[in-house]
């Protein structure tokens, strides 16, 4: 950071929230190693929540945290649509630890602790080819129904693809 040619100047963040129209938005701060935010979109008919850069396991497995140590869990649970980093494999990710990103195992998880109705992977490792990523996400998909959940609440983002995001009835959110 230090050798970009530019004045830096990083601020905290604080919990911001406003409407647009009928939709209310709010934003976070979450674990990335550079300044991040996070967002949760609600509409009265569904929820969406965007981790564009995100590490939630940074602190340690998500399964042996508080929900109030989870970095983006306020903004992720219970979301109709989470979209969320997927940077990197599970064998790559020791190498990468710390550096913002979200392993495959890390990501899963994460959606099944906010209890995301639909989950969408994105943010691959741009080296990856569309056969590690098809591999990624059998490796995901193989975790998400372990966990319980059908194949449909859990997909990679593929470019040009458009979802719908709609309310997701609440005894249909934890077989999605």
């Amino acid at each position: 950071m230090r050798e970009l040619p530019c004045d830096l100047d990083f601020r905290n963040c604080p919990v911001s929230e406003w409407e647009i129209g009928p939709a209310r938005l709010r934003a976070e701060a979450v674990t990335h190693r550079g300044p991040t935010l996070g967002f949760r979109i609600e509409e009265a008919d569904a929820t969406l929540c965007y981790l564009p850069d995100h590490e939630p396991e940074l602190l340690g497995s998500i399964e042996n945290l508080g929900d109030e140590w989870i970095s983006g869990y306020a903004l992720a649970h219970t979301a109709d649509l989470l979209i969320h980093d997927c940077q990197y494999t599970d064998v790559e990710y020791p190498e990468h630890f710390g550096w913002g990103h979200s392993a495959v195992s890390a990501a899963v998880r994460f959606a099944d602790r906010c209890k995301a109705a639909r989950t969408l992977l994105f943010h691959h490792e741009p080296a990856h080819t569309d056969a590690e990523i098809d591999l990624a996400l059998a490796d995901a998909l193989e975790q998400w129904t372990d966990a319980g959940h059908g194949v449909d609440g859990l997909q990679m983002a593929a470019e040009g693809e458009e979802l719908t995001v709609s309310r997701t009835a609440p005894e249909s959110r934890a077989l999605a």
